[in-house]
This record gives C-alpha cells, sequence and structure tokens, in this order.
C-alpha cells in the first residue's frame, strides 16, 4: 500500500478499521479514524488525492451499512 511505503509506521492505522455500534434506541453509529489524522500523524506527503479516495470510499461504506 502507497501510504506504508510512505511512512511504514502507518501501518499502526491501516487497514482501516470501523466501529459499528448499536444505541439503546436501536440506531446505529459508525466510526473511523479520518485519514487526514493518519497523514498528519505519520506526515504522508503526496498522497493528497490517494488519501481523499480513501476517505470517499470509507464514506460510501459507513453510508451503504446505516440504510
Amino acid at each position: 500500500m502507497q501510504f506504508l511505503q510512505a511512512n511504514p509506521l502507518a501501518g499502526l492505522d491501516w487497514p482501516v478499521r470501523m466501529l459499528v455500534t448499536e444505541e439503546a434506541d436501536s440506531s446505529v453509529s459508525i466510526a473511523w479514524t479520518d485519514f487526514a489524522y493518519v497523514q498528519r500523524r505519520y506526515r504522508i506527503a503526496g498522497k493528497d488525492a490517494q488519501l481523499n479516495m480513501a476517505s470517499e470510499v470509507a464514506a460510501a461504506i459507513a453510508h451503504s451499512t446505516s440504510k
């Protein structure tokens, strides 16, 4: 993966994990680590397009799961 090649320590937050929780009212919440945070944390440069795509994919997965 390009992010791991940019900084192998990014493997601490990769692969992306999503936490799905059900609330008392039966609503479902989905959370994951923001890719901009991962980018800053590991000082990943020159991968903005890839990180934006990863963010879009994660949001699409979360959206489709919460229906």
